[in-house]
C-alpha cells in the first residue's frame, strides 16, 4: 500500500513504485442496466454495521435481494480463473456494492488502510460502491470522483434507512453505474498499472498493451459524453 511503500522509500533510500489494485475493464468492465441483485457484499465487511442491513433486506417479505458471496471455501472446487468469473458475474448482476476500509477488520492488515480490489471490481462493473472509505496514504487521488463511494451511517438503523433510498433512487444508480465505470477505465486498468511499470523501467511499450491503452481512453469518453 502507499504508507508501506513511503516507509519503505525512507528505511532503504531507494524509489519504490506502487501500483494499487485495478481490474482488467475491456474483459468484466459492464454499464448493462440488469441488475436483479439489490446488494452484494465479497469479503471483509463492518459485522456491526453490515449484518443487520444484510438480514433486514433478507427478512420474509421484504422486496429485495442480499447476497452475501463466498467462494473461498472447502466447498469450492473451481479454479482462479471460474472463481474470478463468478465474482465478477455477480458484480455486474448487483446495484449496491459494499465496500469497507481493511484496518480493522482482518489482523494482517496491521492497522493499514490501503484500497483494495473490490474497488475496482465494483466499479468496472457498474455498481454503487456503499460503505467506509479507506484512508491510507494516496487513496482519496484513487476515488476521487463524485459519489466514488457513498458513506454508511455508523449505526445499524440509519445505515438501513440510507441504504433503502439508495435502492429507491433509480437514477443515482444509473449515473455512478456510468461514472463509475468510465473513471475505472480511465485510471484503474490492469494496462495503465503495466505502463507505469515499464515506463519506470524505461522499456518501450507492446503495440497490444497501446492499443489496448487506446481502447480504454475511447471507451471512457464515450462513456462520458453519453451521460454528460
Amino acid at each position: 500500500c502507499g504508507d508501506i511503500g513511503r516507509e519503505l522509500e525512507a528505511t532503504t533510500n531507494q524509489p519504490v513504485l506502487h501500483m494499487p489494485p485495478h481490474t482488467d475493464v475491456l474483459t468484466f468492465g459492464t454499464t448493462s442496466n440488469y441488475r436483479p441483485l439489490d446488494l452484494l457484499v465479497i469479503g471483509r465487511r463492518l459485522r456491526e454495521i453490515y449484518d443487520p442491513i444484510h438480514f433486514h433486506f433478507n427478512a420474509q417479505g421484504r422486496q429485495r435481494i442480499s447476497v452475501d458471496l463466498m467462494t473461498r471455501t472447502s466447498n469450492f472446487t473451481g479454479s482462479a480463473e471460474e472463481e474470478c468469473q463468478i465474482r465478477m458475474g455477480a458484480y455486474a448482476r448487483a446495484k449496491i456494492a459494499f465496500c469497507f476500509e481493511p484496518s480493522t477488520s482482518h489482523p494482517r492488515f496491521r492497522g493499514y488502510s490501503p484500497m483494495t480490489e473490490r474497488w475496482p471490481h465494483a466499479w468496472a462493473t457498474g455498481c454503487t460502491v456503499v460503505g467506509k472509505r479507506p484512508t491510507g496514504h494516496g487513496v482519496a487521488e484513487l476515488m476521487d470522483w463524485p459519489e466514488a463511494a457513498l458513506e454508511l451511517p455508523d449505526t445499524p438503523e440509519d445505515a438501513i434507512a440510507y441504504v433503502s433510498s439508495v435502492l429507491e433512487d433509480t437514477a443515482g444508480l444509473e449515473r455512478r453505474r456510468n461514472l463509475n465505470f468510465a473513471e475505472v477505465a480511465r485510471q484503474h486498468d490492469s494496462r495503465y498499472r503495466l505502463q507505469k511499470l515499464l515506463t519506470a523501467l524505461d522499456v518501450p511499450l507492446p503495440d497490444g498493451l497501446v492499443d489496448g491503452l487506446a481502447k480504454l481512453d475511447q471507451i471512457a469518453t464515450d462513456v462520458r459524453r453519453e451521460t454528460a
